[in-house]
């Protein structure tokens, strides 16, 4: 595995904060697309990523969701990472089935990346996931994403699915590969079993 694995302690600089959102954010003028030069490979049954193969160097694109109506439920949450009084990235969660939250999205200005900031969302979303009772929290990344499979294995997931069709009809995104991670609670890494134990991780 070439990639980093991101920091496990995610203290926020000072200068940073992160806090619900409380109006309308406009994030389109955000740079939050990333470098690609490898993709998660086969076998996705492991419980991690444990193969990547190299693929030729391009820039990922990246849209981003729309979660004002996030603001208006109990249900969903929008959390802003703001430098100062800037904003530069935000994390959206919101209520899955089987008792788990959805981690819908973590995405941070690359201008301020590799400081441990996406880390730190997605502390605020199991935060928030805890305290509304939720059994665990589950989130998506894609193959191609590999800077999001180190973020969700580092923060203690585990890959527990995938899905090779699900993008097949969806235009850019057609080929991809759907990753599914899951953080249950009481659990350090769910599904020990499938990575061979903690050790192994």
């Amino acid at each position: 595995m070439r990639y980093p694995l991101p920091p496990m302690s995610t203290p926020l600089p000072s200068n940073y904060t992160i806090a619900p959102a409380s109006t309308a954010i406009d994030f389109d003028a955000l740079d939050f697309s990333s470098d690609i030069d490898e993709v998660a490979a086969p076998p996705y049954d492991k419980g991690r990523i444990v193969a990547t193969n190299p693929v030729k160097s391009r820039i990922r694109r990246h849209l981003t969701g729309h979660y004002d109506h996030y603001r208006s439920t109990a249900l969903a949450e929008l959390f802003v990472l703001r430098d100062g009084d800037t904003p530069i990235g935000f994390a959206a969660c919101s209520t899955y089935l089987h008792g788990y939250a959805a981690l819908d999205e973590v995405s941070v200005d690359r201008a301020h990346r590799e400081k441990g900031l996406g880390a730190a969302l997605v502390d605020r979303v199991v935060q928030w996931a805890r305290d509304n009772d939720y059994e665990g929290v589950r989130g998506e990344t894609q193959h191609d994403n590999l800077r999001a499979c180190a973020l969700c294995e580092r923060k203690g997931f585990t890959l527990g699915g995938f899905d090779q069709l699900v993008y097949a009809t969806h235009g850019i995104h057609a080929g991809k590969v759907a990753l599914y991670w899951y953080l249950r609670f009481g659990s350090s890494r769910a599904m020990d079993e499938l990575s061979g134990g903690p050790e192994a991780a």
